[in-house]
């Protein structure tokens, strides 16, 4: 059996008094307040409704489970197998957890995590107490286990008075005989019992507590830590920044969008733009950070937390990238849920070339927001030489010719650049960039620096990559950095850190420091780097640079005419040591960089390439790294690569180690000749990629019409999918491809086919406001009414929407006006978004205006006047809506308007005769919760409606009670000006004014003392305004009583 530490063991005949008033009151929290809470609980939730009450809240107890706020164990005892719910069964956590989440019983602070003020004496309140203390107790466990008098009176009196009000008179009076109670022996073994479990599942609850912690948070501890420190360089870096149109119509654009792209030349300052606008949203309480790639975002988005992230070179950084854009691909549904996330904001920077190339328009981005720094927003003369103050000298500026600094793009840049360089201020710097930093490096080698310029061949050899902690870990990288150094006339056998340090050593010159080690200041910096180590020592690069260096950057002279942008040339003379290179990478199971170089866009280098596949003998199949050569060039649509891999022997349905097959490629590219090549070599038209989608899918899925033709006529199976993937209308319907989906439907497709969460082809059409798609699939056949798996039907979400022509189709289909899922009705929706035209449309075709939705009773008059819907209101009131229907808590749709501060929507139901005192189920009125809130504006609308300021709440709390304990005190001078009783007192007997002086609230003391609050007004206890403020150590109100 588990044994307490001995010097914690409580014996009897050994036990002080203050281990005496630690077991009292721990018998006290652990016995009798969850008996307190149970009576609460089944009074909220009655235990011959529980089981429908868990049944209509499912979809809220779900999404707790998920967020693990609801254990395993609780959500059995939620759920038992083969028997009803019953509460007797529940603990006192996940009591308190349902009354929290499903009621509106709350601390009138509305926070349950922390300890309220004395003067709030609402269940709420009580409720929070009870737990505060039992996770004391469960953290003193193992501390101290001794209670001082003075601190076990005043923890009983608050404990023992919550349980009262909770629990009423018969636990009042098993408080009072506890604490007058005699300890036996036998007690006390009781007590020794219930600290061990106690315990026991304390230290369960650390385990659980810091697992929760860590994945609360998105990121490992160490990740945190590097994403500080990067913000912290914007922060830096940011003291320079000079506010331009550019980056103002950026935080325009983010004020009303959640995404934003930013795009512009190298170096002219798409990145900095970017950081500083990141910086502007976390004074907005936004949690900012720097993703590599979209997945990044993915694996650390928060459903809860505001968060802004930037994604920086965007789909590549010279070329395109496959692997961003199939990522892209692969992610869309949940990088579009991403987009619509009114918590999350993404700023992706990507270059000009990449913007403009036809690979990123498949990414459908063209609804995306774009702000272009070499386009519309490009920086004007002026905004130009306000940067270059910022980093020059009034006189280094006045010295660059003004057609120079309106002629570089890279302007910015290059005046950040400056002010991190050793070298004197040179005007040719900013006329001749390229030169000037080549001759520092011509410098640099030739010198006694040359350990220096090793490092900066490092950093071309491995791709702009340094890392610190596997620097030279495996043979090949110390194999590269030797003979590097060899190259360089150096000794090779030198220490790895003393390499390093010559990194470190031109930091804020040639390289910044990284998470992980080190890499270029800038990718223009890293472009000059590439030319001038492949000038000097171009075998070297083809041998041993990273393959993707090669692929970005590499071009034959051969080919013709270069700009400066691809840096490696490859004369006539080293081709034959490049295609060698290039064999080398095919056998290592490189081939994607192979087929994704930029070379492969002339029709010459892919020649030469035949040419050198020809010669290979090793086994075409066995080539496969994560993609396989044949997958790659049917992706792209080289058919004759595609067909040389081919007369090789290459598998044409082989699937490759990410599970893709060539023809899904080649059928979501739209390349129809390399189709037509594989489907006469073999290829199963029908074969699906390892997720299940269909070749067919892809076409459809792209919008390539020709290519579904062509895959429909050689055989492919309309409907066919596989691992409940989504069938090929599908996904015609969610991209809004007409003549597809027309064409697919003619072709036998099934309409009403759905994935096993009920998603069909008419639902997604409808999500997507394809009115079109809707009208075609309706005159098929489709279900009008087929719904999800929790009960959205297609005319909800055309709805949510705002889709008003597919709302149309729908109802004018027979669409159920009021289906109701867990997230209501259609009307709810369109009254909850606002889309009045829709409601209008939903009301005249019949809907049902008083349908509430069933998960927790609001109507839709409640919610257009909770979201500040005014039209929708007006409309709901003037077709009939029922003014004061309630929620399964009282909670009328005045109640909700004056919750949220929705002014003119309250105006408009006092006008219409709402009852402006209807009470919640806890005796909050309109007027209560508006000046909870301080929503002044409703405050106002109220009082001049007539509201009656003597309502108090259950526990006695009058209006001028709680606007004083909330400190909202424009609301309190309100109330005043109707002459509030302002010595009211509440259950007990504390005033507004004690309520204020015990929290520390000087100017409203000060506003009520000025309205006759009498200063020497005791609550029950005797206990008067100047003695709590003493207490609680409140200096400037002791001063003001004083006085």
């Amino acid at each position: 059996m588990k044994q307490l530490p001995v010097k914690q063991k409580l014996l009897p005949g050994h036990v002080t008094k203050e281990e005496t008033n630690f077991l009292r009151f721990c018998h006290l929290v652990q016995k009798v307040a969850p008996q307190a809470v149970r009576c609460l609980f089944d009074r909220e939730f009655p235990p011959s409704n529980l089981e429908e009450i868990i049944k209509k809240n499912l979809t809220m107890l779900m999404d707790l489970k998920k967020k693990r706020i609801i254990s395993a164990a609780q959500w059995k005892l939620l759920l038992p197998y083969g028997k009803q719910s019953a509460s007797m069964d529940f603990d006192t956590t996940l009591m308190i957890c349902l009354v929290r989440h499903l009621t509106t019983i709350k601390p009138l602070s509305g926070d349950y995590d922390q300890t309220p003020p004395d003067t709030d004496i609402s269940l709420g309140a009580d409720l929070a107490r009870i737990k505060h203390y039992r996770n004391y107790l469960a953290h003193c466990m193992e501390g101290n286990r001794e209670i001082d008098t003075k601190r076990f009176h005043d923890w009983w009196e608050t404990i023992s008075k919550a349980i009262s009000r909770i629990g009423g008179q018969e636990l009042e009076h098993e408080c009072n005989n506890l604490l007058n109670a005699n300890l036996d022996s036998s007690l006390m073994e009781v007590y020794r019992d219930i600290l061990l479990k106690d315990l026991e599942q304390k230290e369960l609850k650390e385990e659980i507590e810091n697992m929760r912690k860590q994945l609360q948070d998105p990121l490992l501890p160490h990740q945190r830590e590097i994403v500080r420190d990067i913000v912290e360089q914007w922060r830096i870096d940011d003291q320079k920044f000079v506010d331009t149109n550019a980056s103002k119509f950026l935080y325009k654009t983010l004020e009303t969008n959640n995404v934003a792209i930013i795009t512009g030349s190298p170096g002219s300052g798409k990145s900095f733009t970017a950081k500083h606008v990141l910086l502007c949203l976390e004074k907005e309480g936004f949690d900012i950070m720097s993703m590599g790639s979209v997945s990044g975002i993915l694996t650390t988005l928060s459903r809860t937390k505001r968060q802004a992230f930037f994604v920086d070179n965007l789909c590549g950084k010279f070329n395109i990238s496959v692997n961003d854009i199939e990522e892209w691909e692969r992610n869309r549904e949940e990088i579009n849920r991403i987009f619509s996330n009114p918590l999350t904001k993404c700023v992706f920077a990507c270059r000009l070339q990449i913007y403009k190339d036809p690979e990123f328009e498949n990414l459908k981005l063209q609804k995306i927001k774009v702000c272009n720094l070499s386009g519309s927003q490009h920086l004007s003369l002026s905004e130009k030489t306000t940067i270059g103050q910022a980093f020059l000298d009034q006189s280094q500026l006045n010295s660059i010719n003004q057609e120079t600094i309106t002629q570089s793009e890279c302007f910015p840049l290059l005046c950040s650049l400056h002010s991190t360089q050793t070298h004197e201020f040179n005007v040719h710097y900013f006329e001749k960039p390229v030169l000037f930093f080549t001759k520092e490096l011509d410098d640099l080698k030739l010198t006694h620096n040359k350990l220096k310029y090793a490092c900066i061949v490092l950093c071309v050899l491995f791709n702009d990559k340094i890392d610190s902690y596997q620097f030279g870990a495996s043979a090949e990288d110390r194999f590269r950095i030797e003979m590097v150094l060899e190259e360089c006339g150096i000794n090779n056998s030198i220490p790895k850190k003393f390499i390093l340090s010559h990194f470190e050593s031109m930091v804020g010159t040639y390289f910044c420091k990284t998470e992980s080690g080190y890499k270029s200041i800038h990718d223009y910096m890293f472009c000059i780097f590439c030319s001038h180590v492949s000038t000097s020592m171009l075998n070297v690069v083809i041998e041993h640079a990273d393959s993707e260096v090669l692929s970005d950057l590499a071009y034959l002279e051969s080919l013709g005419d270069i700009s400066f942008l691809y840096a490696i040339n490859i004369p006539k003379v080293y081709e034959d040591i490049f295609f060698a290179r290039i064999v080398k990478d095919l056998l290592d199971g490189r081939s994607l960089y192979v087929f994704s170089a930029y070379q492969m866009k002339y029709k010459e280098y892919r020649l030469k390439l035949v040419s050198l596949l020809q010669t290979l003998t090793d086994d075409i199949n066995s080539l496969n790294g994560d993609v396989s050569p044949l997958y790659s060039s049917s992706q792209y649509g080289h058919i004759e690569i595609v067909e040389v891999l081919i007369d090789k022997g290459a598998n044409v349905n082989q699937h490759d180690k990410s599970g893709k097959t060539a023809l899904y490629a080649a059928s979501g590219n739209g390349h129809e000749d390399v189709i037509d090549l594989l489907l006469r070599n073999g290829a199963d038209v029908n074969l699906c990629n390892v997720d299940g989608h269909s070749p067919l899918y892809a076409a459809s899925l792209n919008g390539n019409k020709s290519c579904v033709d062509n895959l429909l006529r050689k055989g492919a199976d309309v409907d066919h999918s596989e691992n409940d993937a989504f069938p090929p209308l599908y996904g015609a319907s969610h991209e809004g491809y007409t003549e597809i989906a027309k064409y697919l439907v003619s072709k036998g497709a099934n309409v009403n086919k759905c994935t096993s969460k009920g998603f069909s082809p008419l639902f997604i059409a409808s999500k997507g406001g394809h009115d079109a798609i809707v009208r075609i699939l309706l005159e098929n056949g489709a279900n009008v009414n087929q719904s999800d798996y929790i009960g959205r039907s297609s005319l909800y979400t055309a709805s949510f929407f705002g889709h008003i022509k597919c709302v149309e189709f729908l109802i004018r289909n027979g669409a159920d006006l009021n289906s109701c899922s867990s997230d209501g009705t259609p009307l709810y929706t369109a009254a909850y978004h606002g889309s009045r035209e829709i409601a209008e449309l939903l009301l005249k075709s019949g809907a049902n205006i008083n349908l509430c939705r069933y998960t927790d009773g609001f109507s839709p008059l409640c919610a257009a006047s909770f979201n500040g819907r005014k039209s929708c209101v007006q409309l709901l009131l003037d077709s009939g809506a029922d003014i004061n229907k309630a929620n399964y808590n009282g909670l009328s749709p005045l109640y909700m308007a004056s919750q949220e501060g929705k002014r003119e929507e309250a105006a408009m139901l006092v006008d219409r005769g709402a009852n402006i005192n209807s009470c919640s189920n806890y005796g909050f009125t309109p007027l209560l919760v508006a000046c909870k809130n301080g929503n002044d504006g409703v405050v106002d609308v109220l009082l001049k409606g007539g509201a009656d300021i003597s309502i108090c709440d259950k526990s006695g709390q009058s209006v001028l009670h709680i606007a004083s304990l909330c400190g909202r005190k424009s609301c309190i001078s309100r109330l005043l000006k109707e002459n509030v009783d302002v010595n009211k007192r509440n259950k007990d007997g504390a005033t507004s004014l004690y309520i204020s002086s015990s929290i520390g609230k000087s100017e409203i003391v000060e506003i009520l003392l000025d309205h006759g609050a009498n200063i020497n007004q005791p609550d029950k206890e005797g206990k008067s305004p100047l003695y709590i403020s003493c207490n609680a150590g409140h200096l400037s109100v002791v001063k003001i009583l004083l006085d």
